[in-house]
């Protein structure tokens, strides 16, 4: 306890000591650290000595280099690993007297990293990489490229005596990639072939293999060029992937479990091997995946589409084994961004053999292939929509049907790519189509699988915000089941099915407009503001998202009854000034002591040295609050304006509420909708209401809204500020700005163009 607390302020300890004790503890520290027997004591013995070395710093400490060096060429084993993890520690401070005496320290890393013990030669290892790191240029580490075949092969030799060991090293190797991927240049052919195999091994641990796959990935988003010139590198590396996905699915999986799982969001792709969690708590089949996507968008389509698909053609149609047909197409999914423009050329071929899997035996196998289809209908939109949704659309529909496909949670997912392919179509693309598709989204939403109701009722939202009033024809049928659902989903594992069902009528209504909607809009505000209360009476989780979808259906429906939503405007106003003056559960921790899933749950944001972070739901309900404050201000204009001082005082200090830009954009866009409510209200009111009432507003904004633009660091949010100053201005009319205002103006928008003078300089 004295050697943790002895480290914990040593800072603090050193500077109150004087001369003399200074060099009673250091010398002390190095005979302690020599003598110490083997231990954790031994462990934070080396700690202090690292963080002396580091408080000690402006009084240097001569003798602690030839004492670490005389322990690493020690023939003990245990003191020459106790100097090389010491030597490992303290590079920042030893980099200037290493640089001058590298040549001499080699042969001593070298020495050791052919030390028969694994510990010594994992210790040397780490020495090396924490002293390259250090280097500022890559012309300070070409004195130690020499050493890196030594350095591979005290990976390789791990990997066959201690894989935690192999693992530390791996992890190693890709921090030094992340400073330095050149310095693997002379060697890299042998770097490559030596994980590739590593990770091809079967037998190793996951963690093995992902971090072996993800030097390949480093190496390639690093030093794309120096990697594309290696011989058969790409073609290896989509090897390695696809090999790790494959192997992670189970060929005898119980494919009705997997259909009665409900993951959240349908991702679909869950590693069948549960209870093996790799580096990244992924298993090896999203790994495999994830590199996939980052080397294509690291090396581009012009070598590495050829590489994919020299085997994506042989994968699907391998009918022995179907994970070979869904890795097959998972590889398509995951590498369309980063190919995108080789693709392109060849995207009929490409829909050609995803569309026969859709009849696949497995059902992994087709929701893989809607999963592609839905990916690239993102990827390749609008062009795969124009080109390809003749055949698309119909094949769609038929995925949907329960005569064609037996499980819920693959008609589900075909609903889901048409919420992908509708995203990016023109409605005359889908008129064709519609009648078929509404015809198994109807089966699809009265299936009785509350996961397959839900993703029916979000995809005939999309649809009818794609076809616009041409959904009319279906309203009859669709608005009293959505009203039903609302008025049936009362249990808490029921509240995503409400939420949808109010997201979906919300939705529907502005696309068939005012005059069809009109009375079911008044019916389903009073749905709406009844939910709004259960959820006050009661207990609501702070991670419910029904708070959310009550706030943007109510917008939604603002946007089309107009005037007509300001008689709700007492009902809903209190909750959503509840919500958008929510201070949310905030943690703050420097990156020294983060931990692993410290920040679960929340968004981080860098302030200083300090990363704060704020959890996530209430930031998403406090961001959509305060859209929907700007969208009533901006809709119903003379019929805010009784809530313009209640309104504004929240909405203010969010205009520099740095947690969430979403938060200040809305803040930004509120101010001069209040301003344009006064006007309007004043000229409604012409004979009874002074236009004073509009400059008070005006007043009430003005230098807030300017103080927050000369603060903003986002370029767009600060424009949008600039925008916004010009429209309250203009709302005001002539002779809104003083002298003072004018000035204001001027000094803040003269500091703003000389930051983007000098941003831009500096770029």
């Amino acid at each position: 306890m004295a050697a943790v607390l002895a480290r914990s302020d040593f800072s603090g300890m050193w500077d109150a000591v004087g001369e003399e004790t200074r060099g009673q503890l250091k010398e002390g520290l190095l005979v302690l650290l020599r003598n110490e027997p083997p231990g954790d004591i031994s462990k934070k013995i080396g700690n202090i000595v690292s963080a002396l070395a580091f408080a000690a710093r402006d009084g240097h400490w001569p003798e602690l280099l030839p004492s670490l060096t005389q322990m690493a060429a020690s023939e003990d084993t245990v003191m020459a690993e106790r100097g090389l993890i010491v030597l490992s520690q303290v590079p920042p401070l030893l980099q200037p007297a290493l640089t001058s005496g590298i040549r001499q320290l080699a042969p001593l890393y070298s020495n050791a990293m052919n030390h028969p013990d694994g510990a010594v030669r994992s210790a040397a290892l780490k020495a090396v990489v924490s002293y390259l790191e250090e280097c500022g240029r890559a012309r300070e580490t070409r004195e130690l490229q020499p050493l890196l075949p030594q350095m591979l092969s005290v990976v390789v030799r791990a990997v066959g005596e201690d894989e935690k060991r192999a693992q530390a090293g791996l992890d190693q190797m890709i921090d030094l990639t992340a400073e330095h991927a050149r310095f693997f240049r002379p060697n890299v052919g042998e770097v490559v072939q030596a994980v590739v195999q590593m990770a091809m091994t079967e037998t190793l641990e996951a963690s093995t293999r992902q971090l072996a796959l993800d030097l390949l990935v480093e190496l390639s988003e690093k030093a794309p060029g120096m990697m594309k010139k290696v011989p058969n590198f790409v073609d290896q590396a989509v090897a390695v992937s696809l090999s790790l996905m494959v192997n992670d699915l189970d060929p005898n999986m119980d494919v009705e479990k997997w259909a009665a799982q409900d993951p959240k969001g349908d991702g679909g792709d869950e590693s069948e091997e549960e209870d093996e969690g790799g580096r990244f708590g992924m298993g090896n089949l999203e790994v495999g995946q994830e590199a996939l996507d980052r080397m294509a968008i690291a090396l581009g389509g012009g070598g590495f589409m050829p590489a994919v698909f020299r085997y994506v053609p042989s994968f699907l149609e391998n009918q022995q084994d179907w994970r070979y047909r869904m890795a097959g197409l998972m590889a398509i999914s995951q590498t369309g961004e980063g190919v995108s423009k080789e693709m392109r050329k060849h995207l009929a071929q490409v829909v050609e053999l995803i569309l026969p899997r859709l009849s696949d035996p497995h059902a992994r196998v087709r929701w893989a292939a809607l999963n592609c289809i839905g990916q690239m209908c993102t990827d390749f939109g609008p062009l795969i929509q124009r080109n390809h949704h003749a055949v698309l659309l119909p094949a769609l529909a038929v995925s949907m049907s329960p005569e064609r496909e037996p499980y819920v949670r693959v008609r589900a997912h075909a609903a889901a790519a048409s919420i992908n392919f509708c995203e990016h179509a023109e409605a005359e693309m889908i008129r064709p189509h519609l009648g078929v598709l509404m015809t198994q989204l109807q089966g699809l939403m009265q299936c009785g699988q509350r996961r397959g109701t839900e993703q029916a009722i979000t995809t005939v939202a999309s649809l009818s915000l794609a076809v616009g009033k041409d959904f009319q024809v279906y309203y009859a049928w669709v608005m009293p089941f959505l009203k039903t659902i609302i008025g049936a989903s009362r249990l808490k594992e029921e509240r995503t099915l409400r939420g949808k069902a109010l997201e979906c009528i919300s939705l529907v209504g502005m696309a068939v407009g005012r005059d069809a909607f009109r009375q079911d809009a008044h019916e389903a505000m009073d749905m709406l503001l009844a939910s709004q209360r259960e959820q006050e009476e009661g207990a609501a989780d702070s991670d419910d998202a029904t708070i959310n979808f009550i706030h943007s259906a109510c917008g939604r429906i603002c946007r089309v009854l107009g005037e007509e939503f300001v008689r709700y405007l007492p009902g809903v106003l209190p909750t959503l000034l509840r919500s958008a003056g929510l201070k949310p559960d905030m943690k703050v921790e420097t990156e020294d002591d983060l931990d692993d899933g410290g920040f679960e749950g929340m968004q981080t944001v860098q302030v200083g040295d300090q990363l704060v972070g704020v959890k996530t739901s209430e930031l998403e309900e406090k961001a959509t609050a305060c859209n929907m404050l700007a969208t009533y201000s901006a809709e119903l204009k003379g019929g805010f304006f009784p809530y313009v001082e209640q309104v504004g005082t929240v909405v203010k200090p969010l205009l520099q509420f740095w947690y969430h830009e979403d938060v200040r954009s809305s803040a930004i866009a509120t101010m001069p909708s209040l301003v344009h409510s006064a006007r309007e209200y004043a000229a409604a009111n012409a004979g009874t209401v002074d236009h004073s009432v509009v400059k008070q507003v005006f007043d009430f904004t003005y230098n807030d809204l300017l103080d927050a633009v000369e603060k903003e660091h986002m370029s767009d949010l600060q424009a949008q500020g600039a925008r916004a100053v010009g429209q309250c201005v203009e709302a005001c009319g002539p002779g809104s700005m003083t002298a003072d205002d004018f000035a204001a103006a001027v000094k803040t928008f003269s500091q703003v163009l000389a930051d983007s003078h000098e941003r831009t300089e500096e770029a």
